[in-house]
């Protein structure tokens, strides 16, 4: 608070001084460095000052020490560690007071989706609800940490040989699955290999990149030649060439570890009565209505889960949703309505209880570039120049979402603030239509699955486009006739939302514009430099060269323009106030259940 603050005022004081010592004072100026970021960390979260106020005190004993060897002393330094040293015994004295709960264990868990499709078996999944599921009941070899990071989970540790295609895995010993049998390295193969056998339409794209997974797939080989197992608790995955990000597709759902003798049961099947090695064993399912879990008390992690149990209710209403969360039964609601959040935020009980972050998600609007008039790049740029973003995030999203300048969200390598992408120029948007012979202006449609889309949205992008003269038939439909109309070729504009898989932007690039995905999406979009870009910039190590080339990639991106970049999205998480321990993490699940106790 206000002697943070004062602290921080300090602290400026002693690092104008030191710049005056120069060489006597280096090691004073490298003492200040550590103090002012535990300074600021302390400013931004008192939760963290017992371990601050620590680091504050040893900065301080440092900086005394150097300064008393010092024979040039500087007043200035002396009375700014003075009050700094005064400063801190008061610190201690309120830390003292002030101490964040410990997690304690017991409480009953529960959480409401709209989604009502929701599949138990990694093979199976297909949606952010599934996902937000699994997570609690499998475990893969690597997890996403809070941002792009990994760390470990099933394996403890693992080494990466220097050209990026070899990586030996060390599994940690002990593990347990649910049914109480010790997992192995047999197990990680087992499960590899039956996502491969399980087809394209699933998660074998995570596996196609090592080496002899096409052999395997096609039955011409028993297991999968990269795969090799050294010992129990010891695997080697081959690539067949360098992928930068592997490790992150190794975090999905789909890399789950499963127990073969349960997988290939009969009764009940596998995908009804699932066995895994995660933080919560399963209990019970009610297919369209609920999933009951329990704390697995054989979880290796042994200070989570704290919750004896969980509940996952499917195909709930988001009114209910709301006033079941405001009446305490619900646990945290995930990105509930701008109403409930406004009246959240208003009261003092409830503020603090909203937080927000970037998603790993971008929304854009996708044109087919084989239908005319969007086969050609003014058009395509001209309505991208026609959409006020800033208007349409702050008249539809709020502070739910931010502007998206290019394809790559914030947080991830390749993303710069620098890029402006197509902005808002009218003018600029009917020139372009002038020069493509579309002065007079043209009719087209929009499609977009029924509900996702506010209504309030769709009237900003049609109002925009009616600006400089394009009539827009806009056409909310079911899923089922989406798709349909998609591969008939019959979407000349699609509005859709991309959620990454994995932290990395080729998530966002190769995925999105490659032209060996064309078809995927429908987008009929082919750019022989985007090609090469993407492609280079997946078997690249180097962080910095990845950096820069991802960068370059989404300015010919935007430039060429074969969508329009609209929004991220920010998560939106509200909790119950007596729920500690929640923080979002980029990649789904944004909230992990394991991580969660009741302070009461």
């Amino acid at each position: 608070g206000e002697r943070a603050v004062h602290m921080s005022d300090l602290t400026e004081q002693v690092r104008r001084a030191t710049i005056e010592q120069a060489e006597a004072s280096k090691h004073i100026a490298n003492a200040m460095e550590e103090l002012t970021t535990v300074v600021e960390q302390i400013r931004a979260a008192v939760g963290e000052q017992s371990v601050g106020t620590g680091h504050v005190l040893r900065a301080i004993e440092v900086i005394k020490e150097v300064v008393a060897r010092n024979q040039t002393s500087i007043a200035t330094i002396n009375g700014a560690v003075d009050a700094l040293g005064r400063e801190a015994a008061l610190l201690r004295k309120e830390v003292e007071q002030f101490q964040m709960p410990a997690p304690r264990r017991g409480g009953h868990l529960r959480v409401a989706y709209r989604d009502a499709e929701v599949e138990l078996d990694p093979v199976r999944a297909k949606t952010v609800t599934a996902a937000d599921v699994l997570d609690n009941l499998f475990e893969t070899l690597v997890q996403s940490g809070e941002g792009s990071e990994i760390r470990p989970a099933l394996a403890h540790r693992w080494d990466v040989s220097p050209d990026g295609r070899i990586y030996t895995f060390f599994l940690r010993r002990g593990v347990r699955f649910h049914n109480g049998r010790e997992m192995t390295s047999d197990d990680v193969r087992y499960s590899f290999e039956r996502m491969l056998r399980a087809g394209e339409k699933t998660g074998a794209w995570v596996f196609t990149p090592v080496e002899g997974a096409e052999e395997f797939a096609r039955g011409r080989a028993e297991h999968v030649s990269g795969i090799e197992l050294l010992d129990a608790y010891t695997v080697r995955v081959t690539l067949r060439r360098p992928l930068a990000f592997f490790l992150s597709t190794l975090c999905v759902d789909y890399a789950a570890i499963v127990p073969r003798e349960e997988v290939e049961r009969a009764d009940p099947p596998f995908h009804l009565s699932p066995v895994g090695c995660g933080p919560f064993r399963f209990v019970a399912y009610e297919p369209d209505r609920r999933i009951e879990m329990e704390r697995f008390e054989d979880y290796y992690r042994e200070e989570c889960p704290n919750v004896d149990r969980l509940t996952f209710e499917v195909g709930v209403s988001g009114a209910e949703i709301a006033d079941r969360f405001l009446a305490g039964d619900l646990g945290y609601v995930k990105n509930p309505p701008r109403d409930l959040v406004a009246r959240l935020e208003a009261d003092p009980a409830w503020r603090a209880s909203v937080i927000r972050a970037v998603a790993m998600h971008t929304e854009r609007l996708i044109f087919d570039c084989g239908f005319p008039p969007f086969d050609a790049r003014d058009v395509r740029r001209a309505v991208a120049h026609a959409i006020d973003k800033g208007r349409y995030v702050r008249e539809v999203h709020g502070d739910a979402a931010i502007v998206a300048a290019g394809p790559i969200p914030p947080g991830l390598v390749g993303y710069t603030p620098e890029l402006a992408g197509l902005e808002y120029d009218p003018d600029r948007a009917r020139a372009l239509l002038a020069r493509a012979g579309l002065a007079g202006g043209f009719r087209t449609s929009l499609w977009y699955t029924r509900g996702f889309v506010p209504d309030a949205g769709v009237v900003r992008i049609r109002e925009d486009l009616a600006a400089i003269g394009v009539d827009l038939d806009v056409r909310a439909v079911d899923p089922g006739e989406f798709i349909r109309a998609r591969e008939r070729g019959l979407i000349p504009i699609a509005w859709r939302a991309w959620f990454a898989d994995y932290a990395d932007p080729d998530n966002f690039t190769y995925v999105l514009f490659h032209s060996a995905n064309e078809a995927f999406f429908s987008s009929n979009y082919r750019n022989p430099e985007v090609d090469q870009l993407a492609e280079r910039a997946r078997t690249v190590m180097d962080r910095e060269d990845r950096d820069r080339l991802y960068q370059q990639l989404a300015r010919v991106v935007v430039d060429d323009a074969p969508s329009v970049f609209l929004i991220h999205r920010r998560n939106v998480v509200a909790h119950r106030p007596d729920v500690e321990g929640l923080r979002l993490h980029l990649l789904t699940p944004v909230v992990r259940p394991e991580e969660l106790w009741f302070n009461e």
